[in-house]
């Protein structure tokens, strides 16, 4: 998975006496940790015109931010009619495919723990600020060495 990346979800289905009623949902998770569950619980979205022809449902799906992997789930509304009726849906060939690339940031995320006081503490660095436009970590060795540079620019 890729976060921010555009995924096609596609299934095929066939059946008879059904009212159309089967919800998509794919759950976007990190690790062991769910993100986001995304359920197509919209009549567009359902598989329609239920008959004994095989017939293909597309859904299109973003990746979340943080997304690794996803779960899919095909859920059936209760039909009371089709089920006094004999009615039934085969679903078949589910599939999920990358149609397009997430939006990639270069930079590297800091883990979620990290902030000056404890970066400083665990790398023996400092957060030194540039001018308000951000900061950057810097070990006390490049400290002291920045610092006698400019105290030699600046003698009288």
């Amino acid at each position: 998975m890729e976060a921010g990346a555009e995924y096609r979800l596609t299934y095929w289905y066939k059946g008879q006496k059904m009212a159309p009623n089967v919800v998509v949902t794919v759950d976007w998770l990190r690790g062991g940790t769910h993100l986001k569950k995304d359920a197509r619980e919209n009549k567009a979205d359902y598989a329609t015109n239920i008959s004994d022809q095989w017939q293909q449902k597309v859904l299109t799906f973003t990746a979340p931010a943080g997304a690794d992997h996803a779960g899919v789930g095909l859920y059936l509304h209760y039909d009371g009619e089709a089920n006094e009726k004999g009615g039934f849906i085969v679903i078949d060939d589910i599939e999920m495919v990358q149609t397009s690339a997430g939006k990639t940031d270069d930079r590297l995320s800091p883990p979620e723990n990290l902030n000056a006081k404890n970066a400083a503490a665990r790398t023996g660095t400092q957060l030194v600020a540039d001018g308000g436009t951000g900061g950057e970590l810097r070990s006390e060795g490049e400290r002291k060495k920045r610092w006698a540079r400019q105290r030699e620019r600046t003698s009288w």
